[in-house]
């Protein structure tokens, strides 16, 4: 079984791949190729009439407040309404802010 430390650092090196992974994809856009969003969790079929740009900072924004709350206080728990968000959701995607109620 691992140990929170374990646990902790398997997540931040996950946050930061991904951080890494939209940062590239900002950096591609700006750079006038075109850069699907399909694969973004975060983005929600309500985020459509905002602009890809915007999108992928928010979504860069969200991981980068994850990495804080993760690095801090707070982390696993909804930004909404501070219920813990689950397990398996943290482990798949430790970046997710929200429960399933605040979605």
């Amino acid at each position: 079984m691992d140990n929170a430390d374990d646990v902790r650092a398997r997540r931040l090196k996950t946050i930061n791949a991904k951080g890494m992974e939209v940062a590239e994809r900002l950096a591609a856009l700006m750079a006038d190729k075109d850069v699907s969003l399909d694969d973004f969790d975060l983005v929600q079929d309500n985020d459509r009439g905002v602009t890809k740009e915007a999108r992928i900072r928010a979504y860069l924004a969200t991981i980068n407040a994850a990495r804080a709350r993760l690095l801090g206080d707070g982390y696993g728990h909804c930004t909404g309404c501070d219920a813990p968000i689950a397990e398996a959701v943290l482990t798949d995607s430790p970046w997710w802010p929200t429960c399933p109620a605040c979605r």
